[in-house]
């Protein structure tokens, strides 16, 4: 057989702009998704509230923290999903990736079962009030359940459809598996409205988000089946079933600390509203919405750990191992640092005149619980690599007990202090909680096992932090003090502070970083990377 080499090269690299257009119009839908979410942070949740109320929006976000830990056992083995479908498609060819995906849909069906087993019977406990909820009637009592079972069956059939739904990711299919969450979000809100609008509650609220997810989940598992061809090899036997025996061991003991650490997580992101759900729904509410910032805080910064991470498994496997991943990290870190200290100081800025008009200045305390965890965050929104330099590395198994430590940590901390306090005062015991366990655990004891254990430079990047820290925080808190004292309303004041702080951040980053910005501004033009 004569091979034309030159039509091989043309076809890998039109096979390699494919996948670069794919990843550049994925990334553009990714923005997009989370402009929406803050559209709909601005004009939905104002609109929810005004409709059902700041207890029934409490009971809404208590429900659903209740069973947040459901989805922790999906995330945990789409991480391994990936890895092992890669790893046996090139040691075994097609054959290979069909028999992995036989085992994972057994595996995600035994997920599917411990979810709706152990679902239903924990939503039983609430419902006959064996776990008792003394702060709600009964009527909000059988609302919390209705809402809990929507959220379990929504749980339970990810799980199920998950070897489909992650299917396009692997494929690098990028643009279909990007576009399905934003109509998501879309059809979500768009429904909600219209429910709401008719006197709806927010149990129909709930059954409009279980409803748009089955529907799409189904139709992305199709799209798998029938567009990208995924074929599930469900049978073994003589060789074929020790194999799977194997891959099956392999793939558990390699998820198992992923499972610890997303568990772990997901605890830390949802204790402080259940704790407080326990002790006033309205509270809930509160540290909701004041959740509502940073959370998109995170998520504009975490693109930046994304669009790296693959980078740092190419360098340690294929390149010059962790010098390479110090050199990402350290490039990473200081986008991420640029980016954070933009929105965070803009926050600090001007956000109290954007929460008035958002929501109201009798809900007040969101903006300073927001600054608060905006500040802390600032520090893990910067550095987001290095969680993919410890699984890299394989250093993530001791990162996750260190993390389960200080999570613990939090949880005791928040409901000593909360029993210690009356009970109006209980949303500060959580933030005082939280403050106090995440300066301790992130900002001093996961910086040094990262530099001692994994070998990245988080000290050349702790002073460029701490550097920004201390110029920006100070002066958007100026910035803010000073204009308040104009008596002009929320919006005018909104705009001037915000253009005056943009004006003074920019002219600190040329003096400071001109160099970096000007190089990745030419990369970026030259459609290059330095």
């Amino acid at each position: 057989m004569i091979f034309d080499i030159n039509n091989i090269y043309v076809y890998n690299r039109g096979a390699m702009e494919n996948i670069k257009k794919e990843r550049t119009v994925a990334t553009v839908i990714s923005w997009s998704t989370i402009f929406i979410q803050v559209l709909i942070s601005i004009f939905f949740v104002p609109f929810f509230l005004g409709k059902v109320g700041d207890k029934e929006y409490g009971l809404y976000s208590f429900s659903s923290s209740l069973i947040s830990w459901i989805d922790t056992l999906v995330i945990a083995f789409t991480s391994a999903y990936y890895r092992f479908l890669t790893r046996e498609k090139k040691n075994h060819g097609e054959k290979g990736e069909s028999e992995t995906l036989g085992v994972f849909l057994k595996i995600f069906f035994i997920v599917f079962l411990i979810v709706l087993v152990f679902g239903l019977g924990f939503n039983s406990l609430i419902f006959f009030k064996i776990i008792p909820l003394n702060e709600y009637t009964s009527s909000e009592v059988n609302k919390i359940s209705l809402i809990i079972l929507m959220s379990i069956l929504s749980s339970s059939i990810t799980s199920l459809l998950n070897v489909g739904k992650a299917y396009p990711y692997y494929k690098q299919k990028y643009i279909f598996a990007y576009i399905i969450p934003l109509l998501q979000v879309i059809l979500q809100t768009g429904l909600s409205v219209v429910a709401l609008k008719l006197g709806c509650g927010v149990v129909v609220v709930a059954l409009i988000h279980f409803g748009t997810m089955a529907i799409l989940s189904s139709f992305q598992m199709l799209y798998s089946r029938v567009f990208l061809g995924m074929r599930i090899n469900l049978k073994s036997s003589g060789e074929d079933k020790a194999y799977k025996k194997m891959l099956t061991k392999e793939i558990l003991i390699f998820t198992s600390f992923i499972l610890l650490n997303t568990v772990v997580d997901i605890f830390n992101k949802n204790i402080d509203k259940i704790l407080l759900g326990f002790r006033n729904a309205d509270s809930v509410s509160v540290y909701q919405l004041a959740l509502t910032i940073p959370n998109y805080l995170i998520s504009f910064t975490s693109i930046i750990s994304v669009v790296f991470s693959q980078k740092v498994n190419d360098a340690y496997y294929n390149g010059e191992g962790i010098k390479e991943i110090d050199e990402i990290f350290l490039k990473a870190s200081k986008i991420q640092i640029l980016l954070t200290f933009l929105l965070v100081g803009g926050f600090l800025a001007c956000g109290k005149d954007f929460i008035i008009l958002w929501i109201g200045k009798e809900r007040l305390t969101v903006f300073y619980i927001a600054c608060i965890l905006m500040v802390l965050y600032s520090l893990t929104c910067s550095n987001g690599l290095n969680v993919a330099a410890r699984r890299a590395t394989n250093n993530h198994k001791k990162a996750a007990v260190i993390y389960l430590g200080i999570v613990l940590t939090n949880a005791i901390a928040s409901i000593v202090t909360m029993l210690l306090i009356d009970k109006q005062y209980a949303i500060w015991a959580c933030v005082l909680g939280t403050f106090v366990t995440y300066i301790l655990g992130q900002w001093v004891l996961m910086q040094i096992y990262d530099k001692k254990t994994v070998g990245i430079s988080t000290d050349k990047f702790f002073k460029d932090f701490i550097l920004y820290f201390i110029v920006i925080i100070p002066i958007s808190i100026l910035i803010s003090f000073v204009f308040d004292l104009i008596k002009i309303s929320n919006m005018a004041l909104f705009i001037i502070k915000g253009c005056v702080f943009v004006i003074f951040y920019l002219l600190f980053v040329l003096l400071k970083d001109r160099i970096f910005v000007f190089a990745l501004l030419k990369g970026i033009k030259n459609g290059k990377e330095k």
